[in-house]
């Protein structure tokens, strides 16, 4: 277990230094404008994924170790169609963006989903190592590919920046067909099943409004910067949260290890106690790795990482700093709630988030800006945190005692 967890640590590390220095790239290629359209579109893209995780995500995990596989499979390629149709429409009649870009809305949205079926059942078959090679590639080819188009072709602009990001969907999406080929082959049960399509819809919704308003928390900022202050202050809130949001690695990767740890133990006790234990690591970890970024001055983002155009974002990740140690003991404990079968709980502290950051976000964007974004996401982090800590100990019977750190006694 601890040579998955590694790898797979090792994996997002290795992806997440790739998409920061694709954001100074990008940064020093295209300014801060473009860098704005692009944030906007890959949230877009994003929200549309999450939408069809209603049928592509832990959903499918769950039902194929519990069903035929047939009509599991069907339904979950289909919507990956569908409702990439569906969500590609809706962002192309709000107009947010120009319609140049909206094929790579609809292109990247269906390779991002039909990619993320494929990993699901890979975890779904314990094939740790095509899951993290097929999330590399995703993740990691986005780099050598825009470099290729911005400095050997020379075409700096965002329609390169998509192309890149197309290619690399297209190879990790590809490269996981292939490694399926070692998976059980589909050829139980009927490829229509409407009775065994209904539970997947009750077990799925939950989890989809879980992810959904998740997401939404995450990234729904930049639509009202959008309305705001325009593409430029999308661009800094962007490159802001993504510098701030590299701690998150931490949580994601012990978040996997929550889930899977809290679904093997036998007793509630023995959950609970994992759930402590890997909480208080993330706590620890991220607090430190946040400490740090905060107190890197300005010049070191403005001169060497990206430019001139790019100041104040300082000031986005100090605002973010409470928020991104909030959202990352907030994973582990809603990977607690999903496990333990109350995935209700964890959507609830999602929406409790969307709701305290559209009402945060509304007043503080117009008082402080850019700023404000931040703070407001904070705020709703925070929000969700508590949510959810406030469900684990209800549920567990945990005194706050028991969450401060411990020494173990030799034996």
């Amino acid at each position: 277990m601890w040579q998955k967890i590694f790898s797979t640590v090792g994996a997002r590390y290795l992806v997440a230094f790739a998409n920061l220095v694709m954001v100074i790239i990008n940064a020093k290629a295209l300014g801060l404008q473009q860098v704005g359209e692009i944030g906007l579109i890959t949230a877009a893209v994003n929200l549309i994924i999450t939408f069809n995780s209603l049928f592509t995500g832990s959903t499918l995990v769950y039902f194929l170790s519990h069903s035929p596989q047939r009509p599991v499979l069907l339904l979950a390629y289909g919507w990956s169609v569908a409702g990439t149709l569906l969500g590609a429409g809706f962002f192309a009649c709000l107009s947010l963006f120009p319609s140049i870009y909206w094929p790579y809305l609809l292109l990247l949205s269906l390779l991002g989903s039909v990619a993320n079926v494929n990993t699901r059942r890979l975890l779904a078959w314990d094939q740790i190592q095509g899951f993290n090679w097929t999330y590399l590639l995703q993740g990691g080819l986005i780099l050598p590919f825009a470099c290729l188009f911005y400095y050997l072709a020379g075409w700096k602009e965002v329609s390169s920046f998509l192309n890149a990001l197309f290619l690399s969907y297209l190879t990790a999406t590809l490269a996981s067909f292939w490694m399926l080929r070692m998976a059980p082959t589909p050829t139980s049960g009927r490829w229509i099943d409407r009775a065994l399509w209904g539970k997947m819809l009750r077990y799925g919704l939950w989890a989809t409004i879980d992810n959904a308003a998740e997401v939404l928390t995450t990234r729904i900022n930049h639509f009202l910067i959008r309305q705001f202050t325009g593409w430029g202050g999308v661009g800094l809130l962007d490159s802001g949260t993504k510098v701030a949001e590299s701690v998150w690695n931490i949580s994601r990767a012990l978040g996997f290890l929550a889930n899977s740890s809290v679904a093997r133990a036998t007793t509630h006790a023995e959950q609970k106690q994992k759930t402590l234990h890997l909480l208080r690591v993330t706590f620890t970890g991220t607090f430190l790795l946040v400490t740090i970024i905060v107190c890197i001055p300005e010049p070191f983002y403005t001169k060497i990482l990206f430019s001139e155009e790019f100041e104040g974002i300082t000031a986005v990740i100090r605002g973010l700093a409470i928020g991104m140690v909030a959202f990352g003991c907030h994973t582990i404990l809603s990977q607690y709630l999903i496990a333990s079968g109350h995935v209700k709980y964890s959507a609830l502290s999602s929406i409790v988030g969307l709701s305290v950051l559209l009402a945060a976000g509304i007043f503080l964007i117009r008082e402080w800006s850019i700023v404000g974004a931040a703070v407001s996401t904070s705020i709703a982090y925070v929000a969700m945190c508590l949510t959810s800590l406030a469900s684990f100990t209800r549920l567990t019977g945990t005194h706050w005692k028991e969450l401060l750190p411990t020494l173990r006694k030799s034996k």
